[in-house]
């Protein structure tokens, strides 16, 4: 009888943990996978617009887009995060599960996605099969996204509070300027041939998109004139860190968009082009590196049409679960 109720209180415990979470985050995430899903989008339209223009050779990824947008934004489902967390790795801060509470840390298999980007990068690029690579490639995408958002790079650990629910800012942000290779046809022909002459691995597109990230926290984009400090100290990329993450800085919690911002002894009027600015930047990094992952990983295949080469979604295959990822902890 003693073991039953030691037993069912680790359970309840458990279950309030997971009910607390989808509590937070029927909000907090929800913007956030509406950007995942637009910036795949417009990964897809890029790569078309350059077919169009004959200015690169590749397959149209257009009838692959809902297994990319939809096997992407399942890597988000909670209980996946819960067991997988969106941190790049750091080896000079290891990321540790202490960084949350006991009850979020026990079901924790790895702090960092490396070890599972790393797995779904392999499969997609030693197989020919469009059932196959485009689930991969869609679930990458969202990892190259995510190191696009200041507060995965850095990395701090969100959401800042679960009750009331406190998100990321930046990851909700949703007011953009308009992409200059929709208007211009010289930005178009440059980008495309950026596209076609990149030719590196998937993590090699994951560093190259941490590391832009990061410079630009540290030194700000051309448009944010005086205010280009202000990211550094939203995102402290070089500030202490405790279990390998770093904390919001200026009292912010991280929130995006506040005109007035307070850092110690320093006030920052920022104006609302500048945020959009910053997170444009950011996004045109984002969609560029998700342009490069498909353009990359189908670059193997031959042409396949209609439904027989459209994956099923739902495949557990491609999406974070404990046996695959205990296995490739221990290999």
């Amino acid at each position: 009888m003693k073991n039953i109720k030691i037993l069912s209180s680790g359970y309840v415990r458990r279950v309030l943990w997971f009910v607390v979470i989808m509590l937070a985050c029927i909000k907090s995430y929800g913007y956030s996978l509406q950007n995942h899903q637009q910036i795949t989008r417009d990964a897809v339209k890029l790569i078309n617009l350059c077919i169009q223009k004959k200015h690169i050779k590749t397959l149209n990824p257009s009838e692959q887009l809902d297994v990319l947008i939809e096997y992407n934004l399942q890597q988000d489902q909670l209980w996946r995060k819960a067991r997988l967390w969106h941190f790049p790795d750091n080896k000079q801060f290891p990321l540790e599960k202490s960084a949350t509470s006991w009850m979020g840390n026990s079901l924790v298999i790895s702090t960092s996605f490396n070890v599972w980007s790393d797995y779904l990068a392999s499969q997609a690029r030693n197989s020919i099969d469009h059932q196959e690579v485009y689930p991969a490639m869609g679930a990458l995408l969202h990892y190259v996204q995510d190191v696009a958002v200041p507060a995965h790079a850095v990395p701090i650990f969100h959401p800042v509070r679960y009750l009331p629910p406190k998100a990321d800012g930046f990851d909700s942000w949703n007011s953009f300027n308009s992409y200059s290779w929709l208007e211009d046809d010289t930005a178009l022909k440059t980008i495309c041939k950026q596209l076609s002459s990149y030719d590196k691995s998937v993590a090699d597109i994951i560093s190259h998109t941490l590391n832009s990230t990061l410079n630009n926290i540290l030194q700000g984009w051309v448009q944010d004139n005086e205010q280009k400090n202000i990211w550094q100290n939203l995102y402290p990329v070089n500030g202490p860190k405790k279990y390998g993450f770093a904390q919001y800085g200026c009292g912010s919690e991280g929130e995006f968009g506040k005109p007035v911002v307070n850092c110690e002894n320093q006030v920052f009027n920022v104006t609302k082009q500048e945020y959009v600015n910053f997170a444009s930047g950011q996004r045109n990094i984002a969609l560029q590196a998700s342009a490069q992952v498909i353009y990359s990983l189908q670059r193997h295949l031959t042409p396949c049409y209609g439904q027989a080469c459209v994956a099923k979604q739902g495949n557990d295959r491609w999406l974070p679960n404990a046996d695959i990822l205990k296995k490739l902890i221990k290999e």
